[in-house]
């Protein structure tokens, strides 16, 4: 048994019981209480067993690397997303906005990761396991309150998502506390964690499909960066990582080709198409990319009034808001207009077979380089 380890226990359990009873019973603790308490844990351990440095000779590698990894995965998450669809982010994403939502989720973060470190280098077996529980509270505390488990019915949905997604990521963050130490943790959760109070739009998937996708990323994390790190002292290792990281570009690169050709292709439920006219001014501009979702051609009944869709008329495509919705023998019709002042009511009825979808999402100007090409060439 490692000195210190059974002190260590003492204090774990401590720990654990308050965070059971913050997580179960009352929620006494917000994201920078809960940081100002896990300081004091920390402050305690160094006391009782001291804190061991990172020992690794190519530290900032290790960190590049497991950054590397994490930005991958999560443009593949952001990938899925061209298929399944976007939806806004809701914080405030001004700059005191994004201090605010971010300062003491960071805090917390940090902190967690560095006593993570010390549980697990410090410890014994028994320590580790506890460190997984004490870690996985922590973190639900971030994005669930358990005090909410008032049903069969919410216990379920939480255990199936935030829970075991939780779970699973600190099994991972811990055994790469371990073996790595806490900078290739702490990289990891920063970015997984905090890019939500930054980026302006989330892939839609769905609960049950971001759980799926949220438990496997951690692992896969935890694979490629065994295999890369493995040998970490070896001169051969370098050729590798560079190969492998290259690869991995490479890899990604032409996954988002593939699915943006597919996106253009009208393949999938949704269609990408660049604005090339400035009739919905100033609500969508040209050179702004819309994302259409084709299942409502299928479905006309559920486009409503103010929606904004995408028809065809004599082979032209055209983007207009609905302002009116008729029925005309159990067939719908909508009435379009454009948002530009002065626009005039469009001279057409629009039925199931000229719609192409609505409108459900938008990025500005990404689309400005093919409209000024496409311009080029006309000239």
């Amino acid at each position: 048994m490692k000195k210190g380890s059974t002190k260590l226990l003492v204090l774990q359990l401590i720990t654990l019981i308050i965070l059971i009873y913050n997580a179960f019973i009352n929620n006494i603790f917000t994201n920078l209480y809960l940081a100002i308490f896990l300081s004091i844990v920390f402050v305690i351990s160094y006391f009782l067993v001291g804190f061991e440095k990172e020992r690794f000779n190519q530290k900032k590698r290790n960190i590049r690397i497991i950054i590397i990894l994490t930005i991958s995965l999560l443009v593949i998450k952001y990938g899925l997303g061209l298929i399944t669809g976007y939806q806004y982010s809701p914080y405030n994403r001004t700059l005191l906005g994004i201090l605010d939502n971010t300062l003491s989720i960071a805090y917390l973060l940090v902190i967690c990761e560095i006593l993570r470190y010390t549980f697990v280098t410090k410890g014994n077996k028994l320590n580790f396991i506890l460190t997984i529980i004490i870690f996985t509270l922590a973190y639900l505390n971030i994005t669930t309150s358990l005090t909410s488990l008032t049903s069969l019915k919410t216990i379920v949905i939480l255990l199936t998502t935030d829970i075991v997604v939780t779970l699973f990521e600190n099994i991972v963050l811990t055994i790469i506390s371990k073996k790595y130490g806490y900078s290739g943790s702490l990289s990891y959760t920063l970015i997984m964690n905090l890019y939500l109070y930054i980026v302006p739009i989330f892939p839609n998937l769905g609960e049950y499909l971001d759980a799926a996708v949220m438990i496997a990323f951690p692992i896969i994390l935890y694979l490629f960066s065994n295999y890369i790190l493995t040998d970490f002292f070896k001169e051969k290792v370098d050729i590798r990582v560079k190969n492998t990281g290259a690869k991995l570009i490479r890899f990604i690169i032409v996954m988002i080709i593939i699915i943006m050709v597919s996106l253009n292709s009208g393949i999938f439920r949704y269609w990408i198409c660049v604005v090339a006219s400035g009739s919905m001014e100033p609500t969508i501009k040209i050179g702004d990319v819309i994302y259409i979702d084709k299942s409502y051609k299928k479905n006309i009944d559920k486009i409503e009034e103010q929606d904004i869709i995408v028809f065809k008329i004599n082979g032209k495509i055209y983007c207009h808001r609905v302002i009116q919705k008729k029925v005309n023998n159990d067939q719908v019709l909508l009435v379009t207009k454009g948002d530009r002042e002065g626009q005039s009511v469009d001279k057409w009825t629009i039925s199931k077979s000229e719609l192409v979808g609505k409108v459900d999402f938008r990025i500005k100007y990404i689309g400005l380089p093919s409209v000024w090409l496409k311009n080029a060439i006309e000239r």
